[in-house]
């Protein structure tokens, strides 16, 4: 939800790589920013191509806060945003292994 206060508001969307990247770099080029800063994830996974790597200067401050939370829009639909760092191997990528018994 966004408060009162007048917000900077970036939209981050699953399908393109290196987009919570480019968020963040957006939110450091606002520094001087007098407004509370919101990263609008959309629900899904977001899969990370590398570390994402914040630091004290990235939080904001208690009157100019930087929140990261999935959209609005999603959150009603029940859709959370979920950033992960692993890579998404196909079922097909996988097949049984037959083991022999050896008595």
């Amino acid at each position: 939800a966004i408060s009162s206060q007048a917000a900077t508001i970036l939209h981050v969307t699953t399908g393109k790589p290196g987009s919570l990247e480019s968020a963040l770099d957006a939110l450091r080029a606002l520094k001087s920013s007098n407004t509370r800063r919101e990263v609008h994830l959309e629900g899904g996974t977001h899969y990370m191509r590398r570390t994402l790597e914040l630091d004290e200067t990235d939080s904001g401050t208690a009157d100019t806060p930087v929140v990261w939370t999935t959209s609005p829009a999603d959150l009603a639909r029940g859709r959370v945003a979920i950033l992960s760092g692993g890579v998404a191997v196909p079922r097909s990528a996988f097949s049984p292994i037959y083991q022999l018994l050896v008595a």
